[in-house]
């Protein structure tokens, strides 16, 4: 990965963390379960509640999703023949799995389970999350589109560049 690919999936990465973040402020506007991961992981990390642990579980939130674009830019961008956009919401799908189906349950297998089971509120949880991901799916596949539009529009003016000059009799 070079250098400009490393700083596009970091900033694509910040800017998708920050979108569903902010979406998954906004689901409690609409009757869905508020899905905050930032405070989950503050649980974790300051579990005697001295109030430092939000802005810490935001910090490690944010480093995870970035890594998660890092992973996504990497392992997946590129190889497969889908629209960006198309590729890049699977790929938020399959964080919802993996959230929901594996880290749930061995982070807090007695308060959330597996899918939420344990929490009552399962399809909340479940839809918020997966808002929330194709919040961070859009954005990073928006950011991949773009670039994809930047090269096509760069391989144009190249052409243009390579053409031979066509001289007439008026020049």
């Amino acid at each position: 990965m070079s250098t400009s690919d490393f700083w596009r999936a970091v900033i694509a990465g910040f800017f998708a963390t920050y979108v569903m973040t902010v979406a998954a402020a906004w689901q409690q506007a609409i009757g869905i379960h508020p899905h905050d991961p930032a405070g989950f992981m503050a649980q974790s990390l300051d579990p005697l509640g001295s109030g430092r642990g939000w802005a810490w579980g935001s910090f490690y939130h944010f480093m995870n999703v970035i890594t998660l674009a890092l992973l996504y830019a990497r392992l997946i961008h590129g190889r497969l023949s889908l629209h960006p956009l198309v590729l890049a919401n699977l790929y938020g799908l399959g964080l919802v799995v993996v959230a929901m189906g594996i880290l749930a349950p061995l982070l807090a297998p007695e308060q959330i389970g597996f899918f939420a089971l344990k929490t009552g509120r399962a399809l909340n949880f479940t839809l918020g999350s997966i808002i929330a991901h194709a919040a961070y799916g859009t954005t990073l596949g928006l950011f991949y589109l773009l670039e994809r539009r930047q090269v096509a529009a760069a391989g144009v003016e190249k052409e243009r560049e390579e053409r031979p000059k066509v001289i007439s009799m008026r020049d």
